[in-house]
């Protein structure tokens, strides 16, 4: 089997967005870098590639992910779950509860985000790290109004795999050691 190649000829980006902070991926990690960030009142941007924020926490229904059920940030989400508007399931909170209601999270996430003056783009995926030197400039994304670079002073690299980091050429492992399976 040969492997065929096309040309893609060089074309001029667009700067979409200057920022002081860009976060990409909007998982559990990207979500607290970000709001540290915003909180702390630096103009900061959350790049997300699918349609809502939470990553794992909430799209992928995993309620364990703090590494402890009494850290300030998750009680924080718990009591904001906890006043969601009616219609959602009731108060079960328990000083033992882990629990978490995924689609009450996307919510109170958001409103978070908000509050932190965190900008917001969802449905954008990272394709490529702009560096200067040794340095992560911005990246190169793409979404349904076609591809365009962030810049900022500071990149933080969310994602669930280190894709920044990656393609700003940080060493990484796929998979296992010894065959390089990935989980599933």
């Amino acid at each position: 089997m040969s492997l065929k190649t096309i040309h893609e000829p060089a074309r001029d980006i667009p700067v979409i967005d200057e920022t002081d902070v860009l976060v990409v991926g909007a998982g559990p990690a990207g979500i607290g870098a970000a709001l540290a960030a915003g909180r702390s009142g630096m103009k900061t941007l959350l790049v997300e590639q699918f349609n809502c924020v939470g990553g794992m926490a909430t799209s992928g229904l995993m309620s364990h992910f703090t590494g402890s059920a009494h850290s300030p940030f998750y009680r924080e989400l718990v009591d904001a779950m906890e006043a969601h508007p009616p219609g959602q399931a009731p108060n079960t909170h328990t000083a033992t509860w882990h629990g978490i209601r995924h689609e009450a999270l996307k919510s109170v996430l958001l409103r978070k985000l908000d509050e932190a003056h965190v900008g917001l783009r969802l449905y954008t995926f990272a394709c490529d790290a702009i560096m200067e030197g040794t340095r992560i400039r911005g990246i190169v994304c793409e979404s349904k109004s076609g591809r365009g670079a962030i810049l900022a002073k500071v990149v933080i690299d969310g994602t669930g795999d280190g894709d920044v980091a990656a393609r700003a050429g940080a060493a990484f492992q796929l998979g296992r050691e010894e065959d390089h399976v990935c989980q599933p």
